[in-house]
């Protein structure tokens, strides 16, 4: 996955949070995939149009020292979400 990527919401998603879990679900119930905090705040951050590599530094920022785990886990949360259809990546600029 490039850094230069931005992540493009399926508009066909939708998220609900039940006590302390986060759901996406497609809107004709076909799929459902639990997030857990780093990939909700992913998710929140690619409707942001945002590229793979501002995500990362966004979250580094927020959270230092954790640098290389915050990398790894946007970048485990974004391909889960691209292999469920939840987000295409685009080129980016």
């Amino acid at each position: 996955m490039k850094d230069s990527a931005i992540p493009v919401v399926n508009p066909d998603y939708l998220v609900e949070q039940f006590d302390n879990e986060v759901v996406l679900f497609s809107l004709n119930g076909a799929n459902v995939v639990a997030l857990n905090q780093t990939a909700h705040l992913v998710w929140r951050l690619c409707h942001e149009n945002l590229t793979v590599r501002e995500m990362i530094r966004l979250l580094a920022d927020a959270y230092p020292g954790q640098g290389e785990e915050i990398r790894a886990d946007v970048l485990a949360a974004l391909e889960t979400m691209a292999e469920h259809g939840i987000i295409e990546l685009s080129d980016g600029p």
